[in-house]
């Protein structure tokens, strides 16, 4: 007589593969074709015992093949990611942000103001938090290409590198303006180590999230 086949039994000689899920499928089925030839017609075994079990087998497969095709559609996109961040290299890319890269005396921030603003003082600062520069501009309604040459405090030309630019604006009454500024620069590098796509804009770091607008050089 062969002893009834447990479910806590069945479910531990999974090893979370398809191709151990089938073997393990195989080998049930075959001890339950043996149990039901060899049972005692006077004590036939419980057939709800093996259909919870078949159950089991189910549940276990199609999730194991669920989790299968999720990997397979996480690493196709993610290939599709890299792909498509790559062809960035070399364009010119608009991106929300406050710091971009200063490069040959040249560094461009996009201001979107949301009205004629002409009281606005601005203040530039290095990688590690120094002033560099200040000065006063206006802006027009809409976008704005606010450039700097690359010009310090003390009259000489700052070294290449990521700035960060502030700005403070006043209406005609004195109230308090809020400007939207992004970043403007070409793609030189990308980063993959995180989970998302990084442009390098020189040494200014740019999440693909972050991109508003893409151009030719």
């Amino acid at each position: 007589m062969v002893n009834a086949l447990g479910s806590t039994s069945s479910a531990d000689t999974l090893t979370g593969s398809n191709s151990t899920i089938a073997e393990n499928f195989e080998q049930f089925l075959g001890i339950l074709l043996a149990q039901l030839q060899n049972q005692n017609p006077l004590e036939p075994l419980d057939t709800n015992q093996f259909t919870e079990q078949l159950v089991q087998f189910t549940e276990v497969e199609q999730s194991l093949q669920t989790n299968s095709h999720l990997e397979n559609i996480s690493a196709n996109t993610s290939s599709a990611e890299h792909v498509n961040a790559v062809n960035y290299l070399g364009t010119s890319i608009v991106a929300d942000g406050d710091i971009t890269q200063l490069s040959g005396g040249e560094a461009q921030w996009v201001v979107d103001a949301p009205e004629d603003v002409e009281d606005v003082s601005f203040s530039i600062y290095d990688s590690a938090g120094s002033l560099i520069y200040q000065g006063t501009t206006e802006f027009s309604e809409g976008d704005n290409v606010f450039e700097w040459d690359g010009t310090n405090l003390v009259g000489q030309t700052a070294n290449d590198g990521a700035y960060r630019v502030t700005f403070d604006a006043s209406d005609a009454t004195g109230s308090p303006v809020t400007l939207s500024t992004q970043l403007a620069g070409t793609v030189t590098g990308v980063d993959f180590s995180g989970i998302e796509p990084v442009l390098q804009v020189g040494d200014a770091s740019v999440p693909v999230s972050m991109i508003s607008s893409v151009g030719t050089v």
